[in-house]
């Protein structure tokens, strides 16, 4: 690009730039905020994560909770697109980006038309072009964020209360969910290193594919570095991932026959986000 001013005053002047602190563009590390019980403990790491200049963004109705206890988040991710997902816009503080799928009810973005909304596509319809880009991953919204993230190149995503499953004696949420909306059938147990979970198929999809891309960071630098918080099962089967990696590779890396049990589907695999062609049949939260 040619200069309007001498070399030495450009350089001058991203090193002023730099000494701001300002986030740069792709070089800001997340802290991905779900609803799951463990962020009752973990929020607070959140929080010095947050001093630290990390990005906070928070799935659906979980940014009132950071908000209580002091956080407010740089971004709010919605997907679902039933009419009820508009409360999670209610009492919403100034500030916060808000990225919105396309297919969400339009009240949502009534509700959010004086906040800064982007919008993204989760899914085909004849509205989508060939050309427009589609955020893809499993059914839940978790891992339509960690493609965002992805494509954007974040170089540390750290979970937080992104726990795909929940302790038998305890909620399943930090906040309350529509009654229905964990479909009691549907719900399985599964002992991972001697603690029990409970937890879902489309959770089980979510951890596999988790998984898988901190897999696949080994042969692909560019992906993010994923960082697992707090006690859950997800966090469980991480761990048991990362010392199986630290090992002679001499089998390969097994989730247990328990927890292919408790799924009844086949483990995923490769980086390959599953297009989800029933979008809108996403349950209503």
């Amino acid at each position: 690009m040619p200069l309007t001013v001498p070399a030495a005053q450009a350089a001058a002047n991203v090193a002023s730039c730099l000494a701001r602190g300002l986030p740069m563009l792709g070089n800001s590390p997340v802290v991905l905020c779900g609803p799951g019980p463990s962020l009752l403990e973990t929020w607070p790491k959140v929080a010095d994560l947050a001093r630290q200049g990390a990005e906070i963004w928070a799935l659906k109705g979980t940014w009132r909770f950071l908000v209580s206890q002091g956080i407010r988040p740089d971004v709010v991710a919605l997907m679902d697109p039933h009419p009820s997902q508009v409360k999670y816009t209610a009492g919403a503080p100034a500030g916060m980006a808000w990225y919105v799928a396309t297919h969400c009810d339009p009240s949502v973005f009534e509700a959010l038309n004086s906040q800064r909304v982007v919008a993204w596509h989760a899914g085909r319809s004849p509205h989508v072009g060939p050309g427009d880009h589609i955020v893809s991953g499993t059914r839940d919204i978790l891992t339509r964020v960690l493609a965002i993230l992805v494509y954007q190149r974040r170089p540390i995503v750290t979970l937080a209360g992104c726990d795909c499953s929940w302790r038998p004696l305890g909620g399943s949420h930090v906040y309350e969910l529509a009654r229905g909306f964990l479909d009691q059938e549907m719900i399985r147990t599964v002992t991972h290193e001697g603690v029990s979970w409970m937890t879902t198929p489309k959770m089980g999809e979510d951890i596999q594919l988790i998984v898988q891309l901190m897999a696949d960071r080994k042969d692909d630098p560019t992906l993010p570095e994923i960082e697992v918080l707090g006690d859950s099962l997800l966090a469980s089967v991480a761990r048991a991932w990362r010392a199986w990696s630290a090992g002679p590779k001499d089998r390969p890396f097994e989730y247990g026959d328990e927890f292919k049990r408790a799924y009844h589907r086949p483990m995923l695999s490769g980086l390959d986000f599953l297009d989800d062609d029933d979008l809108l049949t996403v349950a209503a939260e």
